[in-house]
Formats: C-alpha cells, sequence, structure tokens
C-alpha cells in the first residue's frame, strides 16, 4: 500500500505528469530557499543585536569626553552592527566641521549623512526578505496549479479508458492534492518566518531612528565646543 505524503514517495512521483513533477521540484526549491533566507536573517539580527550591545558599551567614554575619533575607531571597530553604521556616518561627519559653517547647515548635513547611511542598513537588514514575501504568496498558488494539472489527466485517462479502476484513480488525485499539501508546507513557515523578521526588523530600524535622533542632538551641544581629538 503507497502513503502519499504531501512530498509524495519516490513511486507516485516518478509517475507524475512531468508539469507535475516540474511543480514539485519547483516547491521544494521555493522551501529550501526560504529556510535559508530565515536562518540568515535571523543570524544577522542576532549578530547585530550582539554587536550593536558591544558597541554601545565600548563607545561610552567617547561620548562623555566628546572624543569624536575614539568614537569613529569603536564605530569601525564594531562594524556588524547597525548603531554603529549610523553613528559612524555622524561622526565622520563631525570630524570635518568647520567653524566657518553654520550651525544649521551642519546639522542638515549631519542629518543627511544618517538618513542616508540608515537607508543603506535598511536595504541590509531586509536583504531576501522580498523573496521570502513572493513564496509566502505564491506557493499556495504554486501547487494548486500542480493539483489542478494532475486532476486534469486523471480525468482525462478515464475518459480514454472509459472502465478505470477506482483505485487507480484514487491514486491519481492523491498525487494531484499532494501539489497542493506541499504548497501549504511551504508557505506556512514562510508566512510566520516573514512576520517575525518583519517585527525583528521594525524593532531594529526604530533604534537606528532613536540613535539617529541622539546623535543630531549631540552633535549641535558640541559643536559649539572645541573638538576634543586627543
Amino acid at each position: 500500500m503507497t502513503v502519499y505524503l504531501p512530498w509524495g514517495s519516490d513511486e507516485s512521483f516518478r509517475y507524475m505528469e512531468p508539469l507535475v513533477r516540474w511543480t514539485v521540484v519547483l516547491l521544494w526549491i521555493m522551501l529550501l530557499w526560504s529556510w535559508i533566507v530565515i536562518a540568515d536573517r535571523v543570524t544577522g539580527y542576532h549578530w547585530a543585536r550582539l554587536q550593536s550591545r558591544k558597541f554601545i558599551w565600548d563607545v561610552q567614554n567617547g561620548f562623555l569626553e566628546n572624543q569624536w575619533d575614539e568614537i569613529v575607531r569603536v564605530s569601525e571597530k564594531r562594524s556588524g552592527s547597525h548603531l554603529a553604521k549610523v553613528v559612524r556616518a555622524a561622526t565622520q561627519a563631525g570630524c570635518l566641521r568647520s567653524d566657518s559653517v553654520a550651525l544649521s547647515d551642519f546639522s542638515k548635513s549631519l542629518d543627511l549623512r544618517m538618513s542616508v547611511e540608515e537607508r543603506k542598513v535598511d536595504r541590509e537588514l531586509r536583504r531576501g526578505m522580498g523573496v521570502l514575501a513572493n513564496v509566502a504568496a505564491t506557493a499556495p498558488f504554486v501547487g494548486l496549479f500542480g493539483t489542478t494539472v494532475g486532476i486534469l489527466d486523471s480525468f482525462r485517462a478515464v475518459d480514454m479508458a472509459h472502465s478505470a479502476v477506482i483505485s487507480m484513480i484514487a491514486g491519481t488525485i492523491a498525487e494531484a492534492l499532494a501539489t497542493s499539501a506541499l504548497g501549504m508546507v511551504v508557505a506556512i513557515p514562510a508566512v510566520w518566518g516573514l512576520n517575525y523578521l518583519n517585527e525583528g526588523f521594525e524593532i531594529l530600524r526604530i533604534e537606528m531612528s532613536l540613535v539617529r535622533s541622539g546623535m543630531l542632538t549631540f552633535a549641535q551641544r558640541t559643536a559649539r565646543e572645541p573638538l576634543n581629538r586627543t
């Protein structure tokens, strides 16, 4: 007795219609790719948070003593931190400021630099999530397409034979339904993973926005004071 699992048995896969077989292969590729993206982003978010905690601890003295060069050094050391990248863009601009530049112009330039860097980090943090969203949205339809093709093929076989055996029809339909089940197996983890990653991304983006506001306030306050580059 053959048991038809969502991914099918070797025997059932061998006797599937070519189009249905390619549908199963495509779904397996989508499943593998979605798990790769989820694992990569979860690891990346964890690493960014870990580096950010170390960055905040290491950079405290630089902020307390207004040592821009020290802040830049720590930011470059903790380059894996999403916060360090935004702070580095701000401190590099702060180190280049001149007494001839008005405070308002300096603030705008600083804010622009941080905004550009923040958008770069956003794109880096969301790498692969667009593909994951497409997998989550289309996997059920890909599975349904395979089911439709398989059922149509079983009906065509009945029309040609006129006396098809019931067990053969049931087996063919079960093979066709396997693609719909596999589509669900692909889509459900992808949706859960996407929602989890979106929540984590929003937290990281809020942290960057808070750091950006804090750096702008800090730079405006220290712009009136002489630079300490020792």
